[in-house]
């Protein structure tokens, strides 16, 4: 990794730590989209038709990919996903170390969601995050009630 790069990405992460929320859900929406389109997202969605289209089937069967896990916090209504490791690329690659960048698997998670249930009225917040010093990345998915 070039000292450029390296020196570039601080000042990156300096900038997305001084957004505010909505600010942060703007700017990575489209980056978590495109990431999950270009990876996972079809394996989510093969899996959640092999899950009968239930999300507490889908949510159970997480378990069985490598580096996923899933939880039924309460039925029908509250999910945890888990990550065991941080598995953005930035990070792997060594360009960002703090979890300003894990707003972009939030909203990774909201699109996959929606692409599973269109009408699904949700909330996702991040849990912990390996970044930011936890164990594992968990993020919780709670489901509205229709108003």
């Amino acid at each position: 990794m070039s000292e450029y790069l390296t020196e570039w990405f601080q000042g990156f992460e300096k900038g997305i730590n001084s957004l505010d929320q909505k600010a942060k859900e703007s700017f990575f929406y489209s980056c978590g989209r495109n990431c999950v389109e270009i990876g996972v997202k079809k394996v989510y969605e093969e899996l959640y038709i092999d899950s009968g289209k239930k999300l507490d089937t889908f949510f159970l069967r997480l378990n069985e990919m490598k580096t996923v896990g899933g939880e039924i916090v309460n039925p029908g209504k509250v999910y945890d996903i888990t990550f065991s490791h941080c598995v953005c690329e930035l990070h792997r690659q060594g360009y960002i170390h703090s979890d300003c960048i894990c707003e972009c698997s939030r909203q990774s998670i909201i699109h996959v969601m929606k692409s599973l249930e269109p009408e699904l009225q949700m909330q996702v917040d991040k849990i912990s995050t390996v970044l930011g010093g936890g164990k594992e990345c968990r993020f919780r998915i709670s489901i509205e009630e229709d108003a």
